[in-house]
């Protein structure tokens, strides 16, 4: 069975169309530069994963960093109270800081370490980029950044990932990143052992 190819950009995943047979300098969706025809395999395009197991996982991922972020302000208090002084004053403020640090990273590490959090790693879902390509730690960010924009109007930019052909959220495309299924783990079969 032969793979046929289709043109999509390596930048959004969006297919790009040749307009009047001569060839395609940018893509029309997001407008980033292509030096010629960016070629891709469809068979190597992550496929996005489902709306369902990324609202669990999602779920999943506010409940454990919150968790992380009310450990990390328990433990920012009992320092606060051990060395204050004139310089921390209240350690509920130190407190609240330690959370919102630990629940603002919570995402953007794990997605720049390991491609996906703990949530979507159990719901066999990772965070790429279009081409199948990892995220560094700049996108992680500016994808945790542009959820904010998604949020905004009423959660309708995460909402958009059910209409989107890609499964994109709006924060996704900002960032151009796709929530893709992982891939599966391939285990070696070996053939069973006779016992002597």
């Amino acid at each position: 069975m032969a793979i046929r190819q289709l043109n999509y950009c390596t930048h959004c995943g969006m297919p790009v169309f040749k307009q009047g047979g001569g060839p395609v300098y940018f893509c029309q969706n997001c407008g980033h530069g292509l030096a010629g025809p960016s070629l891709v395999l469809v068979a190597q395009l992550p496929h996005h994963a489902g709306l369902v197991r990324r609202v669990a996982a999602a779920g999943l991922d506010l409940f454990l960093g919150g968790l992380a972020a009310v450990v990390a302000s328990s433990i920012a208090v009992q320092a606060a109270i051990i060395v204050q002084g004139r310089h921390t004053a209240d350690p509920r403020a130190v407190a609240w800081i330690a959370g919102i640090a630990v629940l603002a990273a919570y995402q953007p590490f794990f997605w720049a370490r390991f491609g996906a959090t703990p949530g979507m790693q159990l719901f066999g879902i990772c965070l790429t980029r279009p081409d199948g390509s990892r995220l560094g730690p700049a996108r992680a960010l500016g994808r945790e950044m542009a959820m904010v924009a998604s949020a905004l109007p009423l959660g309708l930019g995460f909402a958009w990932a059910a209409w989107d052909a890609r499964g994109q959220a709006w924060h996704d495309r900002i960032a151009g990143t796709v929530v893709a299924a992982a891939a599966p783990v391939r285990t070696r079969r070996f053939p069973p052992t006779t016992a002597s």
